[in-house]
């Protein structure tokens, strides 16, 4: 083993003594942003995750309550998991129209910087159900009758299914597995 020469000029010096973990990479995070090795973030993308606060838990329950809402499937119920905890990121909640054309047409999204997505993540919903809540901006999604997400600010655009199994499993012939499920 050959002894630990320090640098003569460091890009950067981290005092770990002084500071927490979390401190430390911060810093060395800033000082890659600054030289372009790691791309800046968004500072008001945080985690991604769409929790609702601990301390507001009991209000929004309280408010879903009185809210129209939609009967969710369990793979809906999954895409609120994956959404929830910010895996999706940046998407915060089920794509709006924009980001569903463009995951569609590029396999990716394009509004902040150019993200990966070629996955379309949607909640379809029938006509008989867009007309049942049409007018309301909040709408609660209920799984087997309970309550597990509240969407705010609601989009409703045509689903385009024949497209987007086309586009996105080269087929749409009717006993594909997946396609069963869009169609």
């Amino acid at each position: 083993d050959q002894p630990y020469e320090a640098p003569d000029n460091p890009d950067v010096v981290v005092k770990t003594v002084e500071k927490s973990v979390p401190e430390c990479i911060e810093q060395i995070v800033q000082v890659m942003q600054q030289k372009e090795i790691l791309p800046r973030r968004q500072e008001e993308e945080g985690t991604g995750e769409l929790f609702v606060a601990r301390e507001m838990v009991e209000e929004v329950r309280a408010e879903a309550k009185k809210m129209p809402g939609l009967e969710v499937s369990e793979v809906d119920l999954q895409w609120v998991q994956v959404l929830s905890e910010g895996w999706a990121r940046p998407l915060k909640g089920f794509m709006r129209e924009k980001q569903f054309l463009q995951s569609q047409h590029f396999n990716c999204l394009l509004d902040s910087a150019v993200i990966n997505q070629s996955v379309p993540i949607v909640l379809a919903v029938t006509t008989k159900d867009m007309q049942r809540v049409e007018g309301n901006t909040d709408l609660v999604l209920r799984y087997r009758g309970v309550a597990k997400a509240v969407l705010r600010n609601v989009e409703f655009y045509e689903h385009r299914k024949e497209e987007r199994c086309a586009r996105q499993f080269g087929t749409t012939n009717p006993n594909h597995p997946y396609i069963k499920q869009v169609m």
